[in-house]
């Protein structure tokens, strides 16, 4: 989310360190849960040795890609700043020393965003087996008045199980 709030051309440090919390934590992630699912023995009903692998080969994709992305920002930056002429704005244009380079980097940056939405996905078949049950409590403070009695409190609480659609009042 930070790196969509702070776009490179406007506020440039933000989204740096944005893109490196997201894609370093990212492929972390990605590295912890490969190496969980070979040392892990639950059955959720798929062949946790086949995820794992695959997870695996998505993280060395993840930090394969950084690498490759943090190596051509550094060039595309610095084939950029080496331009006789102050640039006006941060944009870059097809006649920018270091263009075709910058392109390669983004291209890596979406290939490591893409390569982790694809790796939460591979969680879908582990997760089908989860069921929510949706329950809804009611709570309500009444004050009664009455001249006899200065104020009486009533709580009133109601549970609706979403299910059945009963109404359960303890």
């Amino acid at each position: 989310m930070v790196v969509g709030a702070f776009q490179e051309t406007n506020v440039l440090a933000i989204h740096v360190v944005g893109a490196m919390m997201a894609f370093i934590g990212g492929f972390i992630y990605m590295f912890l849960i490969a190496s969980l699912g070979f040392r892990s023995d639950v059955n959720f009903g798929v062949d946790e040795r086949q995820y794992s692998k695959a997870r695996l080969v998505m993280a060395i994709i993840s930090a394969v890609s950084f690498v490759i992305m943090m190596i051509a920002t550094r060039v595309s930056f610095d084939m950029w700043n080496s331009q006789e002429y102050k640039k006006k704005s941060q944009l870059w244009s097809k006649d920018d020393k270091g263009y075709n380079v910058h392109l390669v980097a983004t291209a890596f940056e979406w290939v490591m965003a893409l390569d982790l939405l694809a790796f939460l996905m591979t969680f879908s078949q582990e997760l089908h087996i989860i069921q929510l049950q949706v329950v809804l409590i009611r709570h309500t403070d009444s004050v009664l008045s009455s001249p006899a009695i200065s104020s009486t409190s009533q709580r009133t609480t109601q549970v609706l199980l979403d299910t059945d659609n009963e109404l359960y009042d303890p």
